[in-house]
């Protein structure tokens, strides 16, 4: 990336709330077109972060420019956020005792055939007559989306957007911002702690740890390569092997790092590969998921997690594996 797509250049932002550290000195640049997804664990400060780039909370310290231009704190302005910065809510707040038709019509800026390309997208424009009370939590949050967009902002900021949604209406709303991110001239930055929801759509990642940002890259490079323990657990099953194992010195006779432990994922092996074998074990525990079958097998000294298809091993059965040796990593 260079200075000419950048969005956001954030320069040692700090912020401190009820007495505590939400965001320490942040210095980084955001850029155009590229979906960027924030994650961390609860209290990391997020959601703050996200908040100083809307301009609906004032910084400590630091500074925030857009388009080259300094984003004014909410102590700065008489109603705080920036005109061309869309900021929604986890909790996506709407008038009550309005029709839907209203609320959307006291922001929109658009013309009509724009304004209805947005409410067909957001798949509102059968609610429009319906009352902000009569609605349910999906459908409020689409028309709180629809209601932003109409604003014809440059960036759509997304705080938690899944959170307070069933699992129908979050698939439901994951599907449309996926459309928006793909169909409309505009950034997202997308702050979420689930996992599912930031490896798919993302093009790069950020990951928050006590105001800090503890790594930044694509999804993959961190899936795959985490700095830390801490890195490593947000992006879901892992393992770290101590160098002591017999699994490891069987791998590598002579160990790369013996003072770091080797990080695996259970999708990292491949079962019954007779050709590639890497060592052999016996199936402790069979485990379903849905979408995934994780099998626990027992190898000499340490019990490894796999990913397995559906009834390809057997409780108490002896198994092959193979694990791909060019694409380890310590931490």
């Amino acid at each position: 990336m260079n200075e000419d797509t950048a969005l956001l250049k954030i320069e040692n932002l700090s912020k401190q709330k009820n007495g505590n550290i939400a965001v320490d000195d942040i210095s980084i640049i955001l850029y155009k077109k590229l979906r960027t997804s924030i994650i961390g664990e609860t209290g990391s400060g997020k959601s703050t972060f996200l908040k100083l780039l809307a301009g609906l909370e004032q910084p400590d310290n630091g500074n925030i420019h857009f388009n080259d231009v300094r984003v004014l704190g909410a102590n700065e302005k008489l109603i705080a956020g920036h005109s061309e910065i869309a900021y929604l809510s986890q909790h996506f707040e709407l008038r009550n005792n309005y029709k839907v038709s209203e609320v959307l019509s006291y922001v929109n800026k658009l013309n009509e055939q724009d304004s209805n390309k947005i409410y067909q997208l957001c798949r509102i424009d059968h609610l429009f007559k319906r009352w902000t009370d009569e609605l349910s939590g999906g459908e409020k949050q689409r028309i709180a989306l629809a209601s932003l967009l109409t604003t014809s902002p440059s960036l759509l900021l997304l705080d938690e957007p899944y959170s307070n949604l069933d699992q129908i209406h979050k698939n439901e709303i994951r599907s449309l911002i996926h459309e928006i991110s793909k169909l409309i001239n505009i950034t997202c930055i997308l702050v979420s702690h689930d996992v599912q929801d930031v490896l798919s759509w993302s093009d790069y990642l950020i990951i928050f740890k006590d105001g800090k940002i503890i790594q930044q890259g694509s999804p993959e490079s961190i899936y795959h390569q985490p700095v830390n323990e801490y890195c490593a657990a947000l992006l879901g099953d892992y393992q770290l092997i101590e160098a002591s194992s017999t699994f490891l010195k069987n791998i590598f006779p002579n160990s790369p790092n013996s003072k770091k432990k080797l990080f695996i994922r259970p999708g990292y092996f491949e079962i019954n590969d007779t050709q590639n074998n890497t060592g052999t074990g016996i199936v402790t525990e069979i485990s379903f998921f849905g979408n995934y079958t994780l099998a626990t097998i027992q190898t000499g000294d340490v019990y490894l997690k796999m990913t397995v298809i559906r009834n390809e091993v057997k409780l108490g059965e002896q198994v092959e594996f193979s694990f791909n040796r060019d694409e380890y990593w310590f931490i």
